[in-house]
């Protein structure tokens, strides 16, 4: 049941149910692990710059400078065939990194 306004515009609370599920945190649920990324997309959001990257089928979400700049560096390799990282916090920095072996 969807209620029309100007034209055919859609009411956001009709279709919210049927939206995708939201994505989680990369660095709250990834954090010490190593994983293969198959998909990032990019956007902007009310606080910046934000990726979106795919595992498993499940995605998750940073705004981390430093990961946001890993993962344009290798971008065309995640469409591809995906890349293996390992996600660390190095000791004694706030920030999270994919780690060089």
């Amino acid at each position: 049941m969807s209620r029309k306004t100007e034209g055919d515009i859609v009411e956001f609370g009709d279709i919210f149910e049927s939206m995708p599920k939201g994505s989680k945190n990369l660095g709250d649920e990834m954090k010490g692990k190593t994983f293969i990324i198959t998909n990032v997309e990019y956007g902007v959001g009310k606080y910046g710059e934000f990726a979106v990257v795919t595992v498993d089928d499940v995605l998750y979400r940073t705004s981390s400078q430093v990961l946001l700049g890993q993962l344009k560096a290798v971008e065309a390799h995640i469409k591809q065939n995906g890349v293996r990282v390992t996600l660390r916090q190095p000791e004694g920095k706030k920030y999270l990194t994919f780690e060089r072996e």
